[in-house]
């Protein structure tokens, strides 16, 4: 009787173990996945801002939630590391657009930052 009852609260044990587990890690995946989604629109914003204007508010908003993220995940330095470098690039890109300046080399660094910071995700993930 007593045996029955420490394998029934072992199990009970076990298995809410297991089920935060699961829960947790449901959760970071869907954090990862706003993450690849909001760096992906921050990025197609920047680029296709005009030359010569200012960043639109969903750009700034976008490029405002990018750098909070670099925090948000320091967790994985790796990843925090990726997240600012993208922040900046995109910044940089947006800047030297307002300038009217040439952003044929901005545009290589955010596409590479962009490439390092999908690569890390896919690290995170396991795929």
């Amino acid at each position: 009787m007593l045996a029955g009852w420490i394998g029934h609260v072992v199990n009970a044990w076990v298995t809410e173990r297991r089920e935060r587990r699961q829960y947790l890690h449901r959760a970071e995946s869907e954090r990862l996945l706003r993450l690849e989604e909001r760096a992906g629109k921050a990025t197609a914003l920047v680029l296709s801002m005009p030359n010569g204007k200012y960043p639109d508010p969903e750009l700034s908003e976008e490029l405002k939630e990018l750098m909070l993220d670099g925090g948000r995940f320091s967790r994985h330095r790796e990843l925090s590391i990726y997240i600012r470098d993208l922040h900046n690039e995109a910044m940089w890109l947006a800047g030297e657009k307002r300038r009217y300046r040439d952003t044929r080399s901005a545009v290589t660094d955010l596409h590479d930052a962009f490439a390092r910071l999908l690569e890390e995700l896919k690290v995170l993930r396991g795929n």
